[in-house]
Protein backbone atom coordinates (compact mmCIF):
# COMPACT_ATOMS: atom_id res chain seq x y z
CA UNK A 1 0.00 0.00 0.00
CA UNK A 2 2.64 2.56 0.98
CA UNK A 3 4.76 2.09 -2.40
CA UNK A 4 1.75 2.41 -4.32
CA UNK A 5 0.72 5.62 -2.83
CA UNK A 6 4.32 7.06 -3.09
CA UNK A 7 4.13 6.10 -6.46
CA UNK A 8 1.11 7.67 -7.21
CA UNK A 9 2.25 10.93 -5.50
CA UNK A 10 5.56 10.63 -7.52
CA UNK A 11 3.72 10.35 -10.47
CA UNK A 12 1.20 13.55 -9.95
CA UNK A 13 4.60 15.35 -9.00
CA UNK A 14 6.39 14.55 -12.15
CA UNK A 15 3.54 15.16 -14.19
CA UNK A 16 2.56 18.74 -12.64
CA UNK A 17 6.38 19.49 -13.12
CA UNK A 18 5.98 18.35 -17.00
CA UNK A 19 2.69 20.50 -17.80
CA UNK A 20 4.55 23.69 -16.16
CA UNK A 21 8.17 22.94 -17.80
CA UNK A 22 5.86 22.75 -21.07
CA UNK A 23 4.11 25.85 -20.24
CA UNK A 24 7.21 27.78 -19.65
CA UNK A 25 8.82 26.34 -23.21
CA UNK A 26 5.75 27.34 -25.05
CA UNK A 27 5.33 30.26 -23.84
CA UNK A 28 9.21 31.28 -25.07
CA UNK A 29 9.89 29.37 -27.91
CA UNK A 30 7.92 26.99 -30.44
CA UNK A 31 9.10 23.40 -30.70
CA UNK A 32 9.11 21.19 -33.33
CA UNK A 33 7.79 17.35 -33.07
CA UNK A 34 9.80 14.72 -35.05
CA UNK A 35 7.58 13.97 -38.02
CA UNK A 36 7.67 18.43 -39.11
CA UNK A 37 11.41 17.74 -38.56
CA UNK A 38 11.53 15.01 -40.69
CA UNK A 39 9.31 16.76 -43.17
CA UNK A 40 11.64 19.70 -43.70
CA UNK A 41 14.97 17.79 -43.39
CA UNK A 42 13.12 15.18 -46.46
CA UNK A 43 14.16 12.33 -44.10
CA UNK A 44 12.95 9.25 -42.64
CA UNK A 45 11.94 9.46 -38.63
CA UNK A 46 14.28 6.28 -38.61
CA UNK A 47 17.06 8.56 -39.68
CA UNK A 48 16.47 11.56 -37.29
CA UNK A 49 16.43 8.61 -34.66
CA UNK A 50 19.92 7.79 -35.58
CA UNK A 51 21.25 11.11 -35.88
CA UNK A 52 19.88 12.19 -32.48
CA UNK A 53 21.66 9.15 -30.84
CA UNK A 54 24.87 9.91 -32.84
CA UNK A 55 24.69 13.84 -31.45
CA UNK A 56 23.95 15.28 -34.91
CA UNK A 57 20.75 16.87 -33.28
CA UNK A 58 19.40 16.79 -29.54
CA UNK A 59 16.11 17.10 -28.57
CA UNK A 60 15.30 20.03 -26.75
CA UNK A 61 12.65 17.82 -24.65
CA UNK A 62 11.80 14.14 -24.80
CA UNK A 63 7.99 13.56 -23.62
CA UNK A 64 7.55 10.94 -20.97
CA UNK A 65 7.07 7.29 -21.97
CA UNK A 66 8.80 4.75 -22.99
CA UNK A 67 8.48 5.96 -26.63
CA UNK A 68 8.75 9.76 -25.82
CA UNK A 69 8.09 12.10 -28.46
CA UNK A 70 11.22 14.50 -29.35
CA UNK A 71 10.48 18.01 -29.61
CA UNK A 72 13.21 20.07 -31.79
CA UNK A 73 14.62 23.86 -31.14
CA UNK A 74 13.64 25.18 -34.61
CA UNK A 75 17.51 26.75 -35.17
CA UNK A 76 18.75 23.49 -34.31
CA UNK A 77 16.42 21.85 -37.45
CA UNK A 78 17.21 25.31 -39.50
CA UNK A 79 21.19 24.97 -39.19
CA UNK A 80 20.83 21.25 -40.14
CA UNK A 81 18.69 22.25 -42.98
CA UNK A 82 21.92 24.21 -43.86
CA UNK A 83 24.74 21.74 -43.66
CA UNK A 84 22.00 19.28 -45.86
CA UNK A 85 21.60 22.09 -48.36
CA UNK A 86 25.79 23.28 -48.42
CA UNK A 87 26.58 18.94 -48.41
CA UNK A 88 24.75 18.54 -51.79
Amino acid sequence: MFVRNNFSKLKQQFLTTTCVLLHDLHMHQTLLPSATVCERLLIDRSTLSRWVAAGRITPTLRLPGLTGAMLFDPKDVARLERELKAAS
